[in-house]
Formats: C-alpha cells, structure tokens, sequence
C-alpha cells in the first residue's frame, strides 16, 4: 500500500494529510539532481540526522521523530521555527510496479490540481509534482512530492522545500 504524505505546519508526531490547495497549474519536477540508483540498494532502516538533512537542503530541523514496524520507517522532521516539515517514509511493497506508482503519483499530484512527472534516476520508477500550497502552508514554500520505486521499497517524501531540495534527500536516502 503506497502511503502519501502531505506536509503541513501541525505536524508533531506522524505525517498528517492536509486539504488539498485550490490552486490550479501544473509542475514539471527537475532531475538534475538526480544521480542514477541501483534498483537493488538496500534502503536504510534508520532517518537521515537532522545535521544530514540541513547539509542536503540548506535548512534546519530537529532530530527526526521515527516510527517503524516491520516494512515501514517514518521519519518526520518539524521545524517549529519556521513550520517546515519533511517527511520520508519507507514502505516494504513487493509487488508494487511502476505502472502501480505512476498511477500513485497521479492521485496525489491531481488532489493539488497538478500533474506528477516523470523523474529519472531515481530507483526504477520515479514520479514528482510541486502542490500549489506555497501560500497555506506557514513557511510560504509549496510541498514538493517525489515518490520512488526501488525493489521492492515504495519511498515518499514530502516537504515544504523545493524540489531540488526533495531530490537531494531522495539521492542520500536511496544511498544509505
């Protein structure tokens, strides 16, 4: 079961769903910040650091509060300053395909009126958007999506950052 997240300034302890915004448009993700990725990495069952994540992104949150279960790991960053949150989320889907994610990827990209793309070097299937919520959300910065086949892993993460942002997690998460 693919599991998305969306990000919002009342986040404390999981990722919570937000309404989607009103704004019409559509997005194009970049990969240029994409590094190519074996399908077959092994994802880490631990949360990037916090000192990890302000390196990846330029912006500072607190230590990760981490769920897990088997075949799962949250981890969810809430910057109390500025009400950015990051969320990763990991999930065990064997018998996830691309077609399932791209699929995925559209429901969540059309509940913010916008179209998922495409990503390449991500896994073996990747797909991102961009939610016209800049002007809710209390950072000012819209959410930025990227959901990524790798294996058997389906990977989520979400976060007020910009895309390029969002990618560069993607790239040190999917190289841990």
């Amino acid at each position: 079961m693919l599991l998305l997240a969306a990000c919002g300034a009342s986040s404390t302890t999981a990722p919570s769903t937000s309404s989607p915004s009103t704004a019409a448009g559509t997005s194009t993700p970049s990969s240029s910040a994409a590094t190519p990725t074996s399908t077959a990495a092994a994802v880490s069952t631990t949360c990037p650091t916090s000192a990890e994540i302000a390196t990846l992104t330029g912006t500072t949150f607190p230590a990760p509060q981490q769920a897990s279960s088997t075949g799962s790991l949250v981890c969810s960053y809430n910057d109390t300053t500025s009400g950015a949150n990051l969320v990763i989320e990991v999930t065990a889907a064997p018998a996830t395909t691309a077609s399932a994610l791209k699929i995925a990827a559209g429901a969540a990209a059309s509940a913010y009126n916008v179209t998922a793309s495409s990503v390449s070097g991500f896994g073996s299937a990747a797909y991102a958007f961009i939610a016209g919520d800049a002007s809710t959300n209390s950072s000012g910065v819209a959410t930025s999506v990227i959901l990524i086949l790798n294996g058997s892993d389906l990977i989520d993460i979400t976060a007020e950052l910009t895309l390029a942002d969002v990618e560069a997690v993607a790239t040190h998460v999917l190289g841990q």
